[in-house]
């Protein structure tokens, strides 16, 4: 059982035409060029905003005819370097290098070829919207986050903005560092800030395949665990990393413990008790 199954939902794909043209007159304007995509956001410290499409992707049309004809979409795409790319064509070799598994998916890389976000699947125009807004801001504000925690490593809050941001560009070694100072800033986990933070390297550990690493993490994460939902989360998230390890009874003991924890979120008792009893069945998945 790989781990991905448990946080990353499943797409239908639709047959529609694939549409050739680099760009809709008004819309965006497509780039065909990875390399000098690359070069351009060097000297200009903007993001590359990748796309990887197939030519037998439905959802990536229904992008292409709702979400990017959106004024507000097209207006915020001239802060970025739009560039798309056929994963089975042309873009194989990036899609196999940001480890592009389901169609669409949007991949934002600065200067240096490094994924700072991504967009998994088709969203409407108002949250791709968002979504598009928010990473633009969030690789603006990167260095500002960066030189305030610098200046200040017991600033817990900050690091724990930085944090994320380096989870989500896969520094596993820059993030680990940030938690380090965080934790020496705040031992103590007043600021409840820490469960989160060794969640996040956890997971991240577990999606590279790393689960004898991501483990004893998802354990000091529960340590820190501060409310209810926290300590149903991190139960359940060590019940699924003992899941794709095929660790069956490790996975329902942590599972029992989700349903024990008093005024666990509903959510979380309630797949506890779905995969409780798939296992009871005899299944593991």
């Amino acid at each position: 059982m790989h781990y991905r199954s448990f946080i990353k939902a499943m797409f239908l794909l639709v047959c529609l035409a694939v549409p050739k043209s680099g760009h809709a007159a008004g819309g965006i304007r497509w780039g065909r060029s990875y390399s000098s995509a690359i070069a351009d956001a060097k000297r200009s410290n903007r993001l590359v905003m990748l796309e990887f499409y197939t030519e037998w992707c439905g959802y990536c049309k229904k992008l292409e005819a709702t979400s990017y004809q959106d004024p507000q979409v097209v207006g915020l795409t001239n802060q970025v370097i739009p560039v798309k790319l056929d994963a089975e064509k042309e873009g194989l070799q990036q899609a196999r290098q940001y480890r592009v598994s389901g169609f669409p998916t949007i991949i934002f890389v600065n200067g240096s070829g490094e994924e700072e976000d991504r967009i998994g699947g088709y969203l409407p125009p108002n949250p791709f919207r968002q979504e598009l807004g928010r990473i633009i801001q969030d690789h603006r504000q990167f260095p500002v986050l960066e030189a305030k925690f610098k200046s200040n490593s017991s600033d817990v809050n900050s690091g724990s903005l930085l944090l994320s941001q380096y989870i989500k560009r896969k520094n596993l070694g820059h993030a680990s560092n940030i938690l380090d100072k965080m934790v020496q800033g705040d031992p103590r986990n007043s600021k409840g800030k820490l469960f989160q933070g060794y969640t996040q390297i956890a997971i991240l550990n577990a999606e590279s395949g790393s689960l004898n690493k991501a483990e004893p993490v998802f354990r000091t994460a529960l340590k820190y665990a501060k409310s209810p939902p926290e300590t149903a989360a991190g139960h359940l998230n060590l019940a699924f990393c003992f899941l794709s390890a095929n660790r069956k009874k490790e996975a329902i003991a942590e599972l029992k413990s989700v349903c024990a924890t008093p005024k666990a979120p509903a959510g979380a008792v309630d797949a506890a008790q779905k995969y409780l009893a798939q296992l009871e069945r005899g299944g593991s998945r």
